[in-house]
């Protein structure tokens, strides 16, 4: 509890505060900038409880979603690149190719997979 003469604690009904300081390194002992941080409630802690242990829920990353499908078989399919723009300069064969879509196999695949919460 404060004190009299603790002048941390005003009136009635304000909450405690701790000032703690921080120096400055190689300056002199004034402190530099006064942190005010609330004191915990008196007769517990303020860590609420949890009735049930649950698993922690990633977001979808929804970029990789518009971007990749999952296959029947756990690969990525996916369009090629280089099919917006500056198209006359390519070879019919290479713009031919690129109309059929890529698959994406590996630790990378099973990593954006992971992120776009499948399997």
């Amino acid at each position: 509890m404060a004190g009299p003469s603790d002048s941390s604690a005003g009136g009635v009904g304000e909450t405690p505060v701790c000032r703690t300081t921080f120096h400055r390194p190689g300056r002199d002992p004034q402190p530099a900038v006064t942190k005010r941080t609330r004191l915990p409630k008196e007769g517990g802690d303020n860590i609420p409880k949890r009735k049930g242990i649950v698993a922690t829920k990633n977001k979808t990353n929804r970029s990789l979603k518009k971007r990749f499908k999952i296959t029947g078989t756990g690969k990525l399919k996916h369009s090629n690149t280089k099919r917006r723009h500056l198209l006359a300069g390519r070879r019919a064969k290479n713009k031919r190719q690129a109309r059929q879509p890529g698959v994406t196999t590996g630790p990378t695949a099973d990593k954006y997979i992971t992120a776009m919460g499948g399997l």
